[in-house]
Order: C-alpha cells, then structure tokens, then sequence
C-alpha cells in the first residue's frame, strides 16, 4: 500500500490545529504552509528531504515529528518559536551543524535524535554544550539516555 502521495486539497482545512500524516509516501510538505493554526503535526514515515519554507508558516506547532524521513536540512524549524516536542530519529541529519537552527527554539522541551547518524556522530558532550545550554529545561532523548539541562547525568530512557 503506497498512502497519500499528495496533499492538493489541504489547503481547504485551514481550521485543523491537529494533523497525522504519518506512514504516507509524502515527498513534499509544501500544500501545509497555509494551515498556519496547526498546533501538532506528525510527517513520520514518508519521502521527506526537504521543506523549503513551509516549516517557516507554521509558527503556532508546538509538536512536529519527522522521524523517518530523509532529512537534510531542518533550518525552516528555527521559525516554529513555540515548538516545545520535536522528533527526528531516523533522518539524515548527520553532523553538529545541522542542529543549530534549533538553538532558536527556547521553548522545547523534548528532543529525539536516535536512532540516527546525527546520534552517532555527535558525543552528548558537544550536544550538551551547544544546544542544551540554549535551551531550558530541555530533554534530549539520545541513544539509551535522556540528557537534561537540569541534570549533569544521563537520565534513563523511558519508552512511551
């Protein structure tokens, strides 16, 4: 079974604060931009490298997940200010550099990276040091460990 593969006629549902798209074979997000009163958005599990600036209309998600999409580039996310939980095991981020749109984002307070080459490539140290610091009261789910800004220790995963 293949899902949606494309989202046409969304923009017909500006009043959705809540949508699930995941498990689709999305490969652009770009009809979104106009749902601007979206609260929570899951685009897990599609075709997804980029998002251009349909992430930046987005302002009001407080929750977005993008795991399991082959994403590159999250610089549009540095716009959704008011994000607080965002998801992004199994993408391509790969290095330090890819996270720092995110320091923008003071509000979250839940990161998830692994499994992804992003949790491989970056020691908790470095990932501490640049984006915890920036952001309070911050969770960073992170191999089998929670790192939190409120802690200097690893906090033990919790599956949920």
């Amino acid at each position: 079974m293949q899902g949606l593969v494309d989202l046409g006629c969304i923009a017909e549902a500006s009043r959705l604060t809540s949508l699930n798209l995941a498990f689709n074979s999305l490969v652009s997000a770009a009809p979104l931009a106009s749902l601007t009163g979206l609260t929570s958005l899951n685009l897990s599990h599609n075709k997804l490298a980029a998002f251009g600036k349909t992430l930046s209309s987005l302002s009001a998600l407080t929750y977005l997940n993008l795991s399991h999409n082959p994403v590159l580039n999250v610089s549009g996310v540095a716009a959704c200010t008011g994000l607080q939980e965002l998801w992004l095991q199994g993408t391509r981020l790969g290095s330090p550099a890819d996270l720092q749109p995110l320091t923008a984002l003071t509000s979250l307070a839940r990161l998830v990276i692994t499994p992804s080459a992003l949790s491989k490539a970056l020691p908790p140290e470095q990932l501490r040091s640049t984006l915890i610091a920036k952001c309070s009261g911050l969770q960073v789910w992170y191999t089998h460990h929670c790192w939190s800004s409120h802690h200097t220790s690893p906090l033990q995963y919790a599956a949920w």
